[in-house]
């Protein structure tokens, strides 16, 4: 099988095309990213192939797609990337595999479904560790309980940062300023909405007791209930000191008064972490 690596120089990237190096179905693994040293220097360490490619370049992209097996998507955010990328590689019957942890794009892409299955070609969405691992082991928990009526997903963010300030945001902090501001889906009475993010969620955990999270845009949201038919409330959400909320909520307001962009946001939110 043949696969192609998008952004596979990439933090994200790196870790995928290693486990793809690994695997013995795979014939030919082609490292692509937009720096071509970079994707020089991973496919070096993995005896790959190399190739520059900045996916924005529909005819190369194509090209790309059309040389490959299948696809694995890691260039974020995917509210930017991931629809017209999965797009393109239906058009190239290429398979398909992201980490898209963005809802909206996921909405975008599933309603892609009629004509991938046209094309005959398989994708598969979010399939990181949130969403993707998180998914099973809602799905794991719930095999075990006679009758789900809510999931929670989340994480805490507190002294989570590792990202140096002169490397600039990657796209994983750009996702995140686009998953604090303006509405976010989520599930309350059985049906999909939109709700304000960062809004306040009490958490009643079984062993800990309660807490207090804030609600944070994500895909479990929207893909938790297609498992789970009769699940009456999904939501997302962070869990964060009070100086790290504080943060959160003044970059909010601010993207949402357009006084900030999400790039600019970004590059703040990597000085203030």
């Amino acid at each position: 099988m043949r696969v192609l690596a998008l952004g596979g120089a990439g933090e994200m990237g790196r870790v995928a095309a290693r486990i793809l190096r690994a695997d013995s179905g795979v014939s030919t693994l082609t490292i692509a990213d937009r720096d071509e040293a970079a994707a020089r220097k991973v496919a070096a360490e993995l005896d790959a192939d190399a190739r520059g490619l900045d996916v924005t370049d529909g005819p190369a992209l194509t090209r790309a797609l059309r040389e490959a097996d299948l696809v694995v998507n890691t260039v974020g955010p995917y509210f930017r990337f991931g629809p017209p990328i999965l797009s393109a590689a239906i058009d190239a019957r290429c398979d398909y595999i992201d980490i898209c942890d963005d809802p909206q794009p996921t909405v975008d892409m599933l309603e892609l479904d009629a004509r991938a299955k046209a094309a005959g070609v398989t994708a598969l969405l979010g399939m990181g560790a949130s969403p993707g691992v998180a998914n099973l082991l809602a799905v794991r928990a719930g095999a075990e309980l006679d009758e789900v009526d809510s999931l929670v997903t989340g994480w805490n963010i507190h002294s989570a940062h590792t990202e140096a300030e002169t490397a600039g945001p990657t796209a994983a902090v750009v996702h995140g300023m686009r998953q604090i501001s303006g509405n976010i889906p989520v599930t309350r009475n059985g049906e999909r909405t939109e709700r304000p993010a960062l809004e306040r969620f009490r958490l009643d955990y079984p062993g800990l007791g309660t807490g207090e999270g804030r609600s944070f845009g994500h895909p479990e949201a929207i893909t938790l209930p297609l498992a789970f038919p009769g699940l009456r409330a999904a939501t997302s959400v962070v869990v964060a000191d009070r100086p790290t909320t504080a943060a959160l909520r003044a970059l909010r307001w601010s993207i949402d008064h357009r006084l900030l962009t999400l790039d600019r946001a970004a590059r703040l939110a990597v000085r203030v972490e």
